[in-house]
């Protein structure tokens, strides 16, 4: 609690007082689909929502791109420097890259490389690849505060079927004038997936240190994590000072920051409300971001003043969840459920005849189409590649977590905007406005989470929840505990949806679904016990 509250006032201090334009480019690449030599990266998304989440929250403008080809890449990189350009000299500028990396084994000269790579020759490489050391020279020159460019690449040792590559990873690029850039691991080597993104995330998000002692941080971690076995490097040339959570406050550490687990251990020895962590599974990768929520008392239901209020709402209670959880950051998305299938935990089957992604697109999105049985199903898979205890929420812990210590309609306060969640603009709540209606799921994360730390509480997809249905609260649990009788063949699910009104968000409004039952507005997402 003390680390989420000197975040907030860190953020609270620097945001007003900020003159720079901060502007961020985070490029994921997952399937490289012309080449054997080219694994596919399979937690490319997922790091690029990690980073893309930690720059929205520190203020950054962030530009989201997936899968891009050679001339796409060229096409955004080239677009974002512009941009960055026209921002003045005031401007501050962090481009990310996830996905594949190569050096030439003559020239030594470093690539990234496009989805549509061909690895037939060496020549290849400056073909399909984006050169290092010309975007370098192309961000030195847009006269920018500061340009960060950190490339979390080198999956993997290029190779093809006409010739062996003799050198690893990418090679040493030198930062120019007001900048700094960083690769996830050292000069000449590769780098696992899953290990370098989670640390920087947490770095950026940490109040009161410069942008050098953030990625001398970063550094620090993962070799510590690794055992030293992925050592990153960065090489900063920064003349301004810039302080991506506030320069004014005093570094917070805790004791999963100064010493995280092993990169091969799920294990976090100390949780602290607002740590966010991620177990790695053993089936490869980490699961959903988690964040510890504390253990308290607060009124479940809705007041029988409240606009919008059913009666299976009441009768109000005191519900007192006696030890710390912890909630997924995001609903589960796609990416992770998919995951979840590639392992044989989790049937697509079901969601697939259901809809699918109803072509609305996968990645970071919500999972939606599954049944209350398909969610569970991924909770022990989860349980079992982690070796911890994963389960859906009891319905008192979601409007806990929901909450977030409030009273209101809304965590957000009495009324709710499409600015702040994603549900059917057209209808409105108490005195709020009308607002946009997207008519589909929006990518987690777009929109500011509550004061736990928890995103799309309200809105996007309803999720399940672990409790049995009853049409009222008499005789239900105090202790925050699911409730395990009544109409099991039905299941709650909470927090409104992309298809309904505002006064379906609302954190009391809840609803039966049978367990069996899919469709386009439901999802869910996760909860762990901790020790």
């Amino acid at each position: 609690m003390r680390y989420l509250l000197l975040t907030w006032v860190a953020l609270m201090m620097a945001f007003p007082a900020l003159a720079e334009t901060r502007l961020a480019l985070v490029i994921d690449q997952t399937n490289y689909a012309h080449t054997a030599e080219l694994s596919r990266v399979t937690l490319a998304n997922t790091e690029g929502d990690l980073i893309h989440a930690a720059l929205v929250d520190t203020g950054f403008k962030v530009t989201r791109v997936s899968d891009r080809t050679k001339q796409q890449l060229i096409d955004a990189l080239d677009d974002f420097r512009i941009l960055l350009e026209q921002a003045g000299p005031e401007a501050v500028g962090f481009v990310y890259y996830t996905g594949h990396g190569a050096q030439h084994p003559q020239s030594r000269s470093s690539y990234l490389l496009g989805t549509d790579a061909r690895m037939r020759s060496a020549s290849d490489l400056a073909a399909y690849g984006i050169d290092l050391e010309a975007q370098r020279d192309g961000f030195a020159a847009t006269g920018a505060k500061a340009v960060f460019l950190v490339f979390d690449a080198c999956r993997n040792v290029a190779t093809g079927s006409g010739y062996k590559a003799n050198v690893k990873g990418i090679s040493r690029v030198e930062a120019e004038a007001d900048m700094l850039i960083a690769y996830s691991t050292g000069l000449d080597d590769v780098a696992e997936e899953g290990v370098y993104a989670p640390v920087l995330a947490e770095e950026i998000r940490r109040p009161g240190q410069t942008a050098e002692t953030l990625f001398a941080s970063v550094q620090q971690r993962v070799a510590s994590a690794t055992e030293r076995k992925q050592r990153p490097w960065y090489n900063p040339q920064l003349y301004n000072k810039v302080c991506f959570n506030g320069c004014d406050m005093p570094v917070v550490r805790d004791v999963a920051a100064a010493a995280p687990p092993k990169a091969t251990v799920p294990a976090v020895s100390k949780y602290k409300a607002g740590d966010v962590f991620r177990d790695v599974l053993s089936s490869g990768g980490q699961g959903p971001e988690m964040v510890v929520v504390r253990a308290g008392s607060f009124t479940m239901g809705s007041p029988s003043s409240e606009i919008g209020r059913l009666e299976k709402e009441g009768p109000q209670r005191t519900v007192t969840i006696g030890s710390d959880f912890a909630v997924g950051r995001y609903e589960v998305t796609w990416a992770e459920w998919d995951a979840c299938v590639a392992d044989d935990g989790c049937s697509s089957a079901g969601p697939d005849v259901a809809g699918g992604d109803e072509s609305w697109g996968k990645g970071k999105r919500p999972v939606i189409n599954v049944s209350w049985d398909d969610a569970n199903a991924y909770a022990d898979w989860l349980s079992r590649k982690s070796g911890q205890s994963y389960r859906l929420l009891s319905e008192a812990e979601w409007e806990y977590a929901a909450r977030a210590g409030t009273t209101t309609p809304f965590s957000f306060g009495s009324t709710i905007s499409t600015s702040q969640a994603n549900y059917d603009g057209n209808y409105t709540y108490g005195s709020g406005a009308s607002g946009e209606y997207r008519q589909k799921t929006t990518q987690g994360g777009g929109f500011s989470g509550n004061a736990f730390g928890l995103y799309d509480m309200h809105g996007n997809v309803r999720e399940w929840t672990q409790d049995c249905y009853n049409e009222s609260y008499s005789g239900a649990p105090k202790d925050g505990s699911a409730w395990t009788s009544g109409d099991c063949a039905r299941r709650v699910v909470r927090g409104g949806s992309w298809y309904g009104g505002p006064q379906d968000l609302r954190s009391a409004n809840r609803i039966r679904i049978r367990t069996s039952d899919r469709g386009d507005i439901l999802g869910f997402r996760v909860a762990r016990t901790l020790p």
